[in-house]
């Protein structure tokens, strides 16, 4: 056989189930072969939203996969969804290869290993046939214990090369099982003599509570310590229906909230950095104390200070020894009195807005989506300086998978990164959130998820404008005008991409959009004309400095 098949049956033993490819040269051999071992590929028409779509199907599984393209300028196009990848620990192997490694001056030369380690992945080259499959095996090891992207790069002459080993299938390394961190029991007393003092503790669950499986046991800790219950956006819902859920903490904390956080006096984080999003850079809590429980060596917080307790453990493994050493009867009254759980029900956001003739609240939008779509419909948002905090501070159910394709800033990867995660989803229900700006950058993703027939509602919250930059104008007395964006036809674009499209100008139209979407198996895009006027509570915060 040739290297390119070896490569092919060494992913797969790997685990590898999916493949997201934009068929070049220089990967199409081994792309050949591992669809003609069975499995699915998915073709997409740019390599930047390939690679998003191949990041959401591994961050919603926990999953490596591969995203399969050519050499040169493809590898440059995946620059930013790959940085984000390694800022996420999504398990990506983008596996490239350029024409030839001697050619200086070829117009589609490019260092794809500085560019790699520019990202912050992992660079494994193949030099040689006989390396071929041992590298690929090393790509495994490496993934299993660090959760990071990968690039596999091999040239097209190796991939033609004959390999003249047998394959013969490994055992998965024992060390690579998942395995829980138990903490240090001297860290487990010190984080029991703050909580055994706290008054008025406050827990945050952020995504290694969610990968724990900590939920039903942190709500436990709470009721066992009076503590009120957040979470980061990363976990956001995962305590909906407990009465003392404050929701999300951090820039997008409710108005009941931002008023209860202050009176804590110990911070508890679960499976989170303690970063300026979390606590807003401290101001949130600014007398407590703080314990932090992660997996991670500690780091320093959102003020540079360290916690006054770090537990390095598994959040569920943590969760448990704290409540049994400080589970008292009665359990200390704390946040939970009736006046508190009253304060947790008032609105989240009360201001009123004039909304235009045409146009709806996002707010109340994304309340009745939360009530119509279902439990098992997971959630998906892109980024943005403004339209992302209706979905995250407006839908308090619990869905998984719960991803943010916020890119490290970078805007229009919703939709890809929901696509891929709608693949990964075994056929139930993904709902992504996009904006107007975001959508049009990669709206021709709406025909790959019309092809493969994936289950995705992309709702466009499109105001008409770049949202973060029109408010950031008129904050500061300039006209807006540059941030005006013409109102195209994306429900009419979506239909001509083969998915089905609509345009919502009134809230009534919601419960037979939805139905229509859940009785059918395929794509669905819905423009919402959302109001400019209304602005988010956050926005409305930091870039009008609009008192709480």
């Amino acid at each position: 056989m040739y290297v390119g098949e070896a490569i092919a049956k060494a992913l797969i033993d790997e685990g590898i189930d999916a493949v997201f490819s934009l068929l070049g040269d220089g990967t199409a051999r081994i792309v050949y072969h591992l669809a003609e071992a069975g499995l699915p590929v998915y073709e997409g028409r740019h390599e930047a939203y390939v690679y998003a779509m191949a990041d959401g199907y591994s961050r919603a599984t926990g999953r490596p996969t591969v995203c399969a393209i050519t050499g040169g300028p493809a590898v440059g196009h995946t620059f930013t969804a790959m940085t984000s990848a390694a800022r996420t620990e999504s398990s990506v192997i983008l596996l490239t290869g350029p024409s030839s490694r001697d050619d200086l001056r070829g117009r589609q030369r490019l260092d794809h290993r500085a560019i790699t380690e520019l990202a912050g992945a992992a660079y494994f080259p193949i030099h040689g046939p006989d390396i071929a499959v041992q590298r690929v095996r090393e790509v495994g090891d490496f993934i299993s214990s660090n959760r990071r992207p990968v690039v596999l790069d091999v040239p097209e002459v190796v991939q033609t090369a004959e390999f003249e080993k047998a394959i013969v299938s490994r055992p998965r390394p024992a060390w690579a099982e998942s395995r829980r961190l138990y903490p240090d029991p001297a860290a487990i007393e010190q984080a029991v003599g703050l909580l055994a003092g706290a008054e008025r503790p406050v827990i945050i669950a952020g995504g290694g509570a969610v990968v724990s499986g900590a939920r039903e046991e942190l709500i436990r800790l709470g009721e066992a310590t009076g503590a009120l219950l957040t979470t980061t956006v990363n976990a956001r819902g995962l305590f909906h229906g407990d009465p003392f859920d404050a929701g999300v903490s951090g820039g997008f904390a409710s108005d009941p909230a931002v008023e209860l956080f202050p009176q804590a006096d110990v911070v508890i984080s679960f499976g989170t950095g303690m970063e300026r999003f979390v606590t807003r850079r401290g101001g949130l809590f600014p007398d407590a104390a703080y314990v932090q429980v992660d997996v991670r060596p500690p780091a320093p917080m959102a003020s540079g200070a360290a916690a006054d307790c770090y537990v390095q453990g598994d959040a569920l493994i943590v969760a448990k020894a704290l409540r049994s050493a400080v589970e008292l009867e009665p359990a200390p009254e704390g946040y939970r009195t009736e006046e508190v759980a009253a304060r947790l029900t008032d609105p989240v956001d009360p201001a009123t807005f004039d909304i235009e003739d045409g146009r709806v609240d996002p707010r109340e939008l994304c309340v009745r989506l939360d009530e119509l779509l279902p439990d098992n419909c997971g959630w998906v948002s892109g980024n943005s300086g403004h339209f992302w905090a209706f979905p995250i501070t407006h839908m308090k159910r619990w869905r998984q998978p719960l991803l943010h394709a916020s890119y490290f800033g970078a805007i229009g990867y919703g939709i890809p990164v929901g696509l891929g995660a709608a693949l990964a989803n075994a056929g139930d229900p993904v709902v992504v959130f996009e904006g107007d700006g975001g959508a049009m950058m990669h709206v021709q993703a709406m025909e790959t998820a019309a092809r493969y027939g994936a289950r995705v509602l992309v709702v466009v919250l499109n105001d008409g404008a770049l949202g973060a930059e029109y408010h950031n104008l008129v904050a500061e007395g300039y006209q807006p005008d540059l941030s005006l964006t013409p109102d195209p036809d994306l429900a009419g674009l979506a239909r001509h991409f083969g998915c089905r499209g609509a345009t919502v100008d009134d809230l009534d139209q919601l419960p037979d959009l939805v139905g229509e979407f859940l009785s059918g198996g395929g794509p669905m895009l819905v423009d919402a004309r959302v109001s400019r006027t209304v602005v988010s509570r956050p926005t409305r915060r930091t870039v009008y400095h609009v008192a709480e």
